[in-house]
C-alpha cells in the first residue's frame, strides 16, 4: 500500500503457491513467507522467494503458526497456537550447523501431501525418539507450490508416476503413506512392500487383535500385509423391518422389488440421482 499516494503498489509475483497469512520482517531480506510447513525469504526487487526451511524439520506444526519473527541474534521466534486443543507456544529456532546435531537413522516417509494428523504423528514420533528420526518425501509439494501449470489434470499423472518409478526401481522411501492413485497390487506383486504381519508379533503396544480382522484382510497380498489402515468408514441402508424384513443384507434384486411394491412417490434414498447411485454402487462393489 502507498500511504503518501494512497493507491496500491505494484503487484508481487512469484510468491509460493500455497502461500497464506501475513508477512513477517525478513532477515537479510524484505520478508518471510510460510507456505503450509516451508518458511521462504522474498525479495520485493527481483521479486523472488528462497526457501530457507521447513517447520516440520524443525519439529513445529506449520500449520499452527501464528506469528514468525527473526531477532537481533539470528534466532527466529515462532508463536503457534494449536486449534485442536487450543493449546499455544513459543518456539526459538537456532540455525545449527549439522555436524553439532545428534545424529540419528532417519527413515523417510513417502506421500501425497502432508496432513495435519500426520504432521502431529511426526513431531511426536521425532521428540521423542533417540534412534530414529522420520523425513517427509512429499511427492506433491511441487505440483502445490507450481504457480505456471496449465494442466493440473496431466501435472498430478506426472507426479504419481514420477512416485511410482521412484518406488518400483528402489529409488523411493522406507515407508508409505497409502494413496487411492497408488497401484498396491502392482507394488505387492514386485516386492515392494515387506510383510508387517511381523511388527504385530514383537509389538508390545498393538496386536492383530486390536483392529478389524476383516479390514486388515482388505490389505493382504498373498498372506503378506502390505499396509495397515489408520481408520475406515461403513456406509449402510436401515429401513422398517416390515418393509426391508428381518435378515441383514440386500440385494440389488430385493431392493428393487422393494421399491417396486412402495406406495406411489416413495424413496428409497433422498435426493439421489441416477449418477450418484451408480457411484455408491461401485464403491462398493
Amino acid at each position: 500500500v502507498d500511504i503518501q499516494g494512497k493507491k496500491l503498489g505494484e503487484e508481487l509475483k512469484n510468491l509460493p503457491g500455497n502461500f497464506y497469512g501475513k508477512p513477517m520482517p525478513g532477515l537479510s531480506k524484505d520478508f518471510l513467507l510460510k507456505a503450509s510447513s516451508d518458511v521462504y525469504e522474498y525479495d520485493i526487487a527481483t521479486q523472488s522467494a528462497e526457501k530457507l526451511f521447513s517447520l516440520l524439520d524443525c519439529d513445529v506444526q506449520g500449520d499452527y503458526v501464528e506469528i514468525l519473527a527473526p531477532l537481533e541474534d539470528g534466532r527466529i521466534f515462532v508463536y503457534y497456537r494449536d486449534w485442536s486443543s487450543n493449546e499455544s507456544g513459543v518456539v526459538f529456532l537456532t540455525k545449527t550447523p549439522s555436524s553439532e546435531v545428534p545424529k540419528k537413522t532417519v527413515l523417510t516417509l513417502g506421500c501425497m501431501g502432508v496432513s495435519q494428523s500426520l504432521q502431529s504423528s511426526i513431531i511426536k514420533f521425532n521428540k521423542s525418539s533417540v534412534e530414529y528420526r522420520i523425513n517427509i518425501k512429499d511427492y506433491a509439494a511441487d505440483l502445490y507450490n507450481a504457480t505456471d501449470v496449465t494442466d493440473w489434470e496431466q501435472a498430478y499423472k506426472d507426479v504419481i508416476t514420477r512416485m511410482n518409478n521412484e518406488i518400483l526401481t528402489g529409488k523411493g522411501t522406507d515407508m508409505l503413506v497409502i494413496d487411492p492413485s497408488m497401484n498396491l497390487k502392482l507394488f505387492a506383486v514386485k516386492g515392494v512392500f515387506a510383510d508387517l504381519n511381523v511388527y504385530f508379533d514383537t509389538s508390545d503396544t498393538l496386536k492383530r487383535e486390536d483392529l478389524v480382522e476383516s479390514v486388515l484382510k482388505a490389505y493382504t497380498v498373498d498372506d503378506k500385509l502390505i499396509a495397515i489402515p489408520k481408520n475406515f468408514s461403513i456406509e449402510t441402508l436401515v429401513g422398517p423391518t416390515s418393509v426391508v424384513g428381518e435378515e441383514m443384507g440386500w440385494t440389488m434384486a430385493e431392493m428393487l422389488e422393494t421399491a417396486r411394491n412402495m406406495p406411489e412417490g416413495s424413496k428409497i434414498m433422498e435426493d439421489i440421482n441416477r449418477s450418484y447411485l451408480i457411484e455408491l454402487l461401485l464403491l462398493g462393489s
